[in-house]
């Protein structure tokens, strides 16, 4: 706009350019075309900040995002997480009660390898105590391959105890325990994840011993993820954690101890219980759609007030102060002139 001044054919085009800034003059109403520029500053300013918000309201859940392309930190999340215990004791409310039912109704298939053994399948029977009652199963799936005998036993049951019995003196070298379960979902709130993990036990130089016992304790771990927007449903999933505990002197004997037995079978107990607690861990965004919207709206009236008042701070304090030093200058400047001229 400043050099045009001095171009007598851009007179025209200057004063449309001085129109157009003056029409889009939001600090100053129209007053002064040097509002309409700072107004598209501050459009420029406002619409970045408003696709920020936009991209990182999206970076919520973490499941379902990628790495932030907008921001320097590409690991930048809108979320927040918080974990806590509680008492299977307590009553639970209607919104997290189906994703207990749903883990309670999934099936257990309880997996079972002796390594480096020579039983077979017609040496194994499997038996079944809950409570003081056993229950001989008749029939499970079993396979020896390789010197690894596989038992696949379908358990009625969580928590419950399974012994096999081997009838015989050979030796075992190591053990592998494992249990798996299908997912199972209902809707698209409740998810339970899929129960697929083994564990082995082994000790160099020893073998397993013929009385052995392996307690298995699970906890329920439940994930919920808060909505990002009111009105929406809470999404829940869950899964099982396992936990072991043995006594490995108990577990495997030396050979000299093994050889000294006087058993002529192998009795193998896996006792499978749960824990008196639960694990609940809890996403929620950092900022739901509602903050953002109205934190939007803020951040633009903030910035047209801001402006605002600096453009009123400009033409009340100074712009009369640049006045009045440019008449002075041109006071002192003519009355050189004169004196200049008088002599």
């Amino acid at each position: 706009m400043g050099a045009s001044k001095w171009f007598i054919r851009c007179k025209g085009i200057r004063q449309i350019i001085k129109g157009v800034f003056k029409q889009t003059d939001l600090i100053g109403e129209g007053q002064l075309w040097v509002g309409g520029i700072v107004s598209f500053s501050v459009i420029v300013l406002v619409v970045f900040a408003y696709v920020f918000s936009a991209l990182y309201l999206r970076q919520y859940p973490i499941e379902t995002t990628s790495n932030s392309s907008f921001t320097c930190n590409p690991s930048l999340r809108n979320s927040k997480f918080s974990t806590e215990m509680q008492l299977l004791g307590i009553p639970l409310n209607d919104e997290i009660q189906p994703i207990f039912d749903m883990l309670d109704a999934q099936p257990y298939t309880l997996n079972v390898d002796l390594v480096n053994t020579l039983f077979n399948c017609q040496d194994v029977i499997v038996q079944q105590t809950v409570g003081l009652v056993i229950t001989f199963i008749a029939s499970q799936n079993c396979s020896y391959h390789n010197a690894v005998l596989s038992v696949s036993i379908t358990l009625p049951l969580h928590a419950i105890a399974i012994q096999l019995i081997l009838n015989d003196t050979l030796s075992v070298g190591g053990i592998r325990v494992g249990l798996s379960g299908p997912e199972a979902t209902k809707g698209d709130n409740y998810r339970v994840k899929e129960l697929n993990f083994k564990q082995s036990y082994s000790v160099p130089n020893r073998v397993l011993s013929q009385n052995p016992s392996l307690q298995l304790q699970f906890i329920r771990l439940i994930n919920s993820t808060d909505p990002l927007s009111e009105g929406q449903d809470t999404k829940f999933s869950a899964l099982w954690i396992p936990t072991f505990s043995y006594v490995s002197d108990q577990l495997f004997l030396t050979e000299t101890q093994y050889i000294g037995n006087t058993q002529l079978q192998t009795l193998f107990t896996i006792s499978l219980s749960e824990k008196a607690y639960y694990v609940l861990n809890t996403q929620s965004p950092i900022a739901k759609q509602a903050e953002v919207v109205f934190h939007s709206i803020l951040f633009t009236i903030v910035c047209l007030e801001l402006f605002g008042l600096l453009f009123l701070i400009f033409k009340l304090l100074f712009i009369p102060l640049f006045k009045s030093i440019i008449s002075k200058f041109h006071r002192i400047s003519a009355s050189e002139k004169y004196q200049t001229t008088k002599m």
